[in-house]
């Protein structure tokens, strides 16, 4: 017999090992797996095989003298489990102190640490040892005894204090506008009374380094601003004859490692933290778009289906288009002053309010309150109701600060046929 057979019957005998382990007038099977012991049959088998003893000799040490011992080890952590689980059908476990948060009132506690029934575990593995050694069944009372918790109520109150006070730090991040507070409930989240390394003990209480990144990176997210991406009207041959609609360059934090890595610094220390968001800029994608054929010298080169708007200074009017085609006009208007001209060129419609105060403050020489039908198309420029106007279709003195005057219905009729990036052209 081959060093492989011995090995083989080792492996089957150890299946075939039964520790019988009695607790409270209850009996348990247990295998030797079940016990966290484990017999090394191929080491095993070459110990047996060592010398020129015979064959027989070889099987009388194996299975029937102490010649030749198995070799053993024993989980220690696997072991205990199994022991704690029996000792259920003796009493109760053995309950240790922890410091628990109360989501409600965001605040730590202690749990009361019990005394328990627990099962000699020495005892136990010596048992398990011996029924390992002489690949037999073995039987056995458990000694029953009393546990007591390692962690005490006392133990734990004494943290309490701790983990309350690394709670109650406070956690600011500006991204140079608004300010982003993690409140008492995240912070609370993140604190942890740790079991020290034999698990004996607590320690210090530690924030979660994992859970501050997180909030860290997930408020940056919340503060990044996508780009808004352009459009381009393009001739056939691809080149751009208008920028139709402006793309708007987005922001992406560019710390936000660095920031979280502040936040823990600051709290291990004992410290509440302040600290900004950084941005890089991200430019704004854009897609071209057809124009119209014949639409290259037009005075704006309009997409099929293309929403667009004239301010004609030369005859103070306005007119609206789609595509090529007028819609609408053209409306006699108002437009700036002298002095207060009228801006001319490519702009786009950004801002609307079915009525607004206008001027109204230091800076403006003028106070007009509910005016009508306000769509903005550049800076403080709009157009918008002008119900104060007589009459429409002229310039000069008397005309308005710069916006376009309009009669109310028709500066109702722009409010609402317009979308906000409608492009505006303005000309003489």
């Amino acid at each position: 017999m081959d060093v492989a057979a011995i090995a083989a019957m080792v492996e089957q005998r150890v299946k075939d090992v039964s520790v019988e382990v009695s607790v409270e007038g209850e009996t348990v099977a247990a295998s030797l797996g079940d016990l966290g012991v484990t017999v090394d049959a191929q080491a095993t088998a070459e110990q047996a095989m060592e010398g020129n003893r015979s064959f027989a000799s070889k099987l009388g040490a194996l299975f029937s003298s102490r010649e030749v011992t198995p070799v053993v080890t024993v989980n220690r952590e696997k072991l205990q489990s199994f022991a704690d689980a029996l000792a259920r059908k003796a009493g109760p476990v053995v309950v240790n102190a922890t410091v628990a948060l109360d989501s409600e009132s965001n605040t730590f506690r202690a749990t009361e640490a019990k005394s328990g029934t627990g099962l000699d575990v020495d005892a136990l593995s010596k048992v398990a040892e011996q029924a390992a050694g002489s690949l037999s069944n073995v039987s056995t009372t458990a000694v029953v005894q009393e546990v007591k918790p390692e962690i005490t109520t006392e133990e734990a109150e004494q943290m309490v204090a701790a983990a309350q006070a690394l709670a109650g730090l406070e956690v600011s991040i500006s991204d140079g506008i608004d300010d982003f507070t993690a409140d008492a409930a995240t912070r609370a989240s993140w604190v942890k009374v740790p079991l020290s390394p034999d698990g004996k003990s607590l320690e210090k209480p530690i924030v979660d380094e994992a859970k501050v990144r997180s909030w860290v990176e997930k408020t940056a997210e919340e503060t990044n601003v996508a780009p808004k991406p352009g459009i381009n009207n393009v001739n056939a041959s691809g080149k751009v004859l208008v920028e139709a609609r402006k793309g708007v360059k987005g922001f992406k934090v560019n710390n936000a490692a660095a920031v979280a890595q502040g936040v823990l610094t600051s709290l291990s220390d004992g410290k509440s933290f302040t600290g900004d968001f950084d941005y890089d800029e991200v430019e704004a994608p854009y897609e071209s778009r057809p124009a119209l054929p014949g639409a290259e010298n037009a005075l704006y080169p309009a997409a099929e289906g293309e929403k667009w708007l004239e301010i004609n200074l030369g005859n103070n009017s306005v007119s609206a288009y789609v595509g090529l085609s007028r819609v609408h006009g053209p409306v006699p208007i108002v437009p700036g002053s002298p002095g207060n001209e009228t801006v001319t060129g490519l702009f786009h419609i950004y801002l609307k309010y079915d009525k607004q105060d206008m001027g109204c403050t230091p800076e403006w020489p003028y106070c007009a309150k509910d005016v009508p039908w306000v769509s903005y198309f550049h800076g403080s420029y709009a157009f918008h109701g002008a119900p104060w106007q007589d009459s429409f279709g002229w310039s000069g003195p008397g005309g308005s600060h710069g916006c376009v005057n309009m009669p109310v219905h028709e500066a109702k009729w722009v409010h609402q046929w317009s979308e906000m990036g409608t492009p505006v052209v303005s000309h003489y």
